[in-house]
């Protein structure tokens, strides 16, 4: 303990921030009076993640010393949190550039937890050479974690929708290396899943299979299918990623039946209890209100 340094770590803030959204609404919703009280909360830690956790010259978001507010001038892979969150403003989204630099975190096998710039980076584990919890130590120096991944893919699939689908091309390519993370060595016949990856080489660094850390589902029906819920609003806006066709039906929606279908030649189809809503030619956004 006496080596450690104490962060106010950027996920950790994130986190507490859509936890006190989270209670805000449930407590709107039940009447309860708090509801204002987390929701000022909330809108205080914003503004203080974006102002003292943002580094203007380095376009990048960083823990902080827990006494001080000094910043720990690492780039963390947690540093895009803020865009998973969706509480960045126009002027910060250069910052996502730094997650396409292959002199950064844009590796063969997405993404590493710290930077290849970081002093401390080791794709394979261990701190300075040194294995300090084994051959597989769960170190946050450089190794792959799936359930990060699936935060900043989705990430990337809400700040690609919020700029015009700017960054489909990039979600495509992460959700599909995300995807084969999920098979051993590739083959599509042996599901296996473990806690963290060599962001290099795709060389598994844990022996606990099917650690259940995964983000599969909610990226397929959030961004493949484009499925949006914002209180009387349903929102859907696929990414296309190049699939000839897909369908996914008798989704259940607040007691009303959802069904949608494409496929390149036929067109996207939305329906909405049975009753078609929707159709055209190519992938759109289509929205309902409930």
């Amino acid at each position: 303990p006496e080596t450690y340094t104490f962060l106010k770590r950027v996920d950790r803030s994130i986190y507490h921030y859509l936890n006190l959204v989270g209670a805000a609404e449930l407590c709107k919703v039940a009447g309860d009076s708090k509801t204002s009280e987390y929701k000022k909360t909330a809108d205080t830690l914003k503004e203080e993640i974006n102002t003292k956790m943002w580094d203007k010259s380095s376009e990048f978001y960083y823990d902080l010393h827990y006494k001080t507010d000094e910043k720990s001038l690492v780039k963390n892979i947690v540093g895009f949190y803020p865009f998973w969150a969706d509480i960045t403003s126009d002027d910060k989204e250069n910052s996502l550039n730094t997650l396409f630099d292959e002199n950064e975190f844009a590796t063969e096998f997405p993404f590493p937890s710290v930077s290849k710039q970081c002093p401390a980076y080791s794709p394979s584990g261990g701190w300075m050479g040194n294995y300090i919890k084994g051959r597989d130590g769960c170190v946050w120096c450089g190794p792959a974690w799936p359930y990060t991944n699936g935060i900043i893919v989705d990430a990337l699939g809400k700040q690609s929708k919020k700029y015009n689908h700017k960054y489909d091309k990039e979600f495509t390519k992460y959700l599909r290396a995300y995807a084969q993370e999920h098979f051993r060595n590739n083959d599509l016949n042996c599901p296996y899943l473990v806690e963290h990856y060599n962001p290099e080489t795709g060389e598994l660094l844990s022996d606990e299979v099917d650690y259940n850390h995964s983000y599969f589902i909610h990226l397929i029906m959030s961004h493949v299918l484009g499925i949006e819920i914002h209180n009387n609003r349903l929102i859907i806006d696929p990414i296309d990623i190049g699939l000839d066709n897909f369908s996914c039906e008798q989704i259940s929606i607040r007691g009303h039946r959802l069904d949608i279908a494409f496929d390149r030649k036929k067109g996207f189809t939305v329906t909405w209890d049975k009753k078609e809503l929707h159709n055209s030619e190519m992938l759109t956004k289509v929205e309902i209100f409930l």
